[in-house]
């Protein structure tokens, strides 16, 4: 059964949605506070105009109540001021005028200037409807907190809050000049004076600016007069007060996101680090629990990480028992020759003196060869050794010359058939290693097979062209029986210990080739022993790239 393959998550997406949360919620957090104190100055912006369109309303029926009931009154060309108001927006006869002050990026004007001396004397009929309408404005100023002004075409005041206001011309304040000609007027202004040290449930506010709104008083076709309404939006610290459960709500949201960040950052990274440590213990403490990945690892990378570590722990393993069995196998393979050349000395010892030249002479020779089995092991050993150590990369050699050179050498010996190409053929291999596994197995069939011995060296190519070398060497000797043929390569392995074989050569042979990412292995044949070497071959620089 195909073990399922859970879908991990990156760490760097983790790490991702973890940073995307944590500098997310102070900038939504701002980015929502500032949006709420806009929405304060809006509404508060909402109200005054509201109050102002009353007061125009009222004013302009009260005024023309007023002129239709006077017998006396004449309206002349100077009544006023001749225009129209200039609608934000204008369907047929409505005309909405909705909020546009935004605290982050409408411009706040300076403090309002101080009153002026009137402008001469404040039209009589428009002072007439502000004695109406002053009381009103007032108690209404107790219930909505606005200040509310009325003023004549000339400036004058008719009607206030403000008795600072009162009798007294507003003709240098810019709201009124653009009202009585005309516009409607929405402005931002600096409080002159703020108060301190009030606290969150106080009516007085803490916020730096103020709301004012200024509109066009007409009757019939002329511009009359103006009604300007302000008020101090609450200040933001107080909004947040009194709405003091709909924020602690979002705060404990924001915990709640914390607390997600702190959860999400726990399972995806805390705990499978966690497991990892667990793991990499059970493995320093040799228990077989580490040779499995952890169960959870919660990303893509600890998913690899553990899986590396698990396979390093089976490797590790692996060779642990290779290296005992290896020890085993040496410490045998040197306990015979030692064994017989202390019982040979023991009995030179114990004998020299009655023993006859001929037997010393022998006993000698036993001692002799025994050194030289020991030498010769300790030898191949180093070249083993020297075959299990990483191999350089960039190396190559060119197989055709190193052939004809190692060949020249048993010219003697074996009776040599060489199969070469006709062009040279380089492979990925260094010339002493590849040298030495040709030697190795010349050796190899000097001592177990036959006096003829051909070699073959071919090249296997594909659609993009030649890629893998393979060298062939095959005697005519009593080749390898069925028995023996999975225990070639085991070192020690040997059928001619009674002539001196160590058991190395095809191992060391194998060791060598492999370091260099190529392959030895026994072919079947039908007469003697045939052994391929398959290598790759190499590739230029300027091929490469």
């Amino acid at each position: 059964m195909i073990p399922r393959v859970v879908p991990r998550p990156r760490l760097r997406t983790i790490l991702l949605v973890v940073n995307v949360l944590v500098l997310g919620v102070p900038v939504l957090a701002f980015a929502g506070l500032k949006i709420y104190d806009t929405q304060l100055v809006r509404r508060t912006e909402a109200e005054v105009i509201a109050q102002a369109a009353h007061i125009k309303a009222d004013f302009e029926r009260e005024l023309a109540q007023l002129i239709e009931e006077s017998t006396t009154v004449e309206l002349g060309d100077d009544f006023g001021r001749p225009g129209q108001i200039h609608w934000p927006q204008d369907f047929y006869e409505l005309h909405p005028i909705s909020p546009v002050l935004d605290s982050s990026r409408t411009e706040i004007h300076p403090p309002e200037a101080e009153p002026e001396p009137p402008r001469g004397q404040a039209e009589p009929l428009m002072a007439a409807v502000g004695r109406r309408l002053e009381p009103a404005l007032i108690d209404a100023q107790k219930i909505t907190l606005s200040g509310m002004s009325v003023v004549d075409w000339r400036g004058n005041t008719v009607a206030t809050t403000n008795s600072s206001q009162r009798n007294m011309s507003l003709h240098n304040r810019e709201e009124i000049q653009r009202s009585l000609d005309g516009e409607v007027v929405h402005m931002l202004r600096q409080r002159e004076t703020i108060p301190e040290h009030t606290s969150l449930e106080s009516l007085s506010r803490e916020t730096s600016s103020r709301v004012f709104f200024a509109m066009p008083i007409t009757y019939e076709d002329r511009i009359v007069g103006a009604v300007m309404v302000w008020r101090t939006p609450m200040s933001l610290p107080q909004a947040l007060y009194k709405n003091r459960g709909i924020f602690g709500l979002l705060l404990g949201l924001i915990l709640l996101g914390g607390l997600t960040i702190t959860g999400l950052t726990a399972f995806y990274i805390g705990r499978p680090i966690e497991r990892l440590i667990d793991q990499t213990e059970h493995i320093a403490d040799n228990d077989q629990r580490g040779l499995a990945p952890i169960n959870t690892p919660g990303t893509f990378e600890i998913q690899q990480l553990s899986e590396s570590i698990a396979d390093m722990a089976v490797a590790l393993e692996v060779r642990a028992d290779y290296i005992r069995t290896f020890a085993r196998s040496v410490s045998h393979e040197f306990k015979t020759p030692l064994t017989s050349i202390r019982g040979t000395v023991e009995l030179l010892e114990d004998h020299l003196d009655s023993m006859s030249d001929e037997e010393r002479a022998q006993f000698l020779e036993i001692i002799d060869s025994d050194a030289r089995r020991l030498q010769n092991l300790v030898g191949r050993l180093l070249e083993l050794a020297k075959a299990d150590v990483g191999r350089d990369g960039d190396a190559h050699s060119n197989a055709t010359a190193i052939i004809n050179e190692v060949v020249a050498l048993y010219g003697d010996e074996l009776d040599i058939t060489l199969k070469l190409p006709s062009q040279p053929v380089e492979v990925a291999v260094a010339e002493e290693a590849l040298r030495s596994a040709l030697n190795n197995l010349l050796i190899n069939a000097a001592e177990h097979g036959g006096p003829n011995v051909t070699i073959t060296l071919l090249t296997e190519a594909d659609d993009d062209g030649p890629h893998q070398a393979h060298l062939r060497i095959h005697d005519d000797g009593p080749g390898i029986s069925q028995g023996n043929v999975g225990k070639i390569f085991d070192e020690f392995f040997t059928t001619a210990r009674d002539r001196g074989g160590t058991g190395l050569g095809l191992s060391i042979t194998r060791a060598l080739v492999e370091s260099y990412g190529s392959q030895l292995r026994h072919v079947p044949c039908d007469q003697g022993a045939c052994f391929e070497i398959s290598m790759p071959l190499h590739i230029a620089e300027e091929l490469r790239s």
